[in-house]
């Protein structure tokens, strides 16, 4: 309608995605082992950061960010590194019991 081509805007969505994975993936390469499941644990935090900060909220995840590594960096000199794995999750539970739709998501009627 507007002169946007939805098939270009979705083959450079998905090109930028693959660019920045790889980035990621050379990043950690150095830090890690490399092996085809070296991020999952990554995934999963992620997965909470974005659920905790709230769907669709950048400002939300960035501050999800920060307090679950502040959180994690306090803790884990305390706790086990599978306790410190734990909490993250632990804390994305306590989350949505509290507010179901994060910490600056909006709640949406059905």
């Amino acid at each position: 309608m507007v002169g946007i081509d939805p098939r270009a805007v979705s083959r450079l969505a998905v090109a930028i995605g693959i660019g920045l994975s790889g980035l990621a993936g050379g990043a950690l390469a150095p830090v890690y082992a490399v092996h085809p499941l070296m991020g999952a644990s990554f995934v999963f935090k992620a997965f909470a950061i974005i659920i905790l900060g709230g769907l669709g909220n950048i400002a939300g995840a960035a501050i999800a960010a920060l307090s679950l590594g502040v959180l994690e960096s306090v803790m884990g000199g305390f706790l086990p590194v599978v306790m410190v794995d734990a909490l993250v999750f632990s804390s994305m539970i306590a989350m949505l019991l509290v507010r179901p739709q994060g910490l600056f998501g909006r709640g949406v009627r059905v």
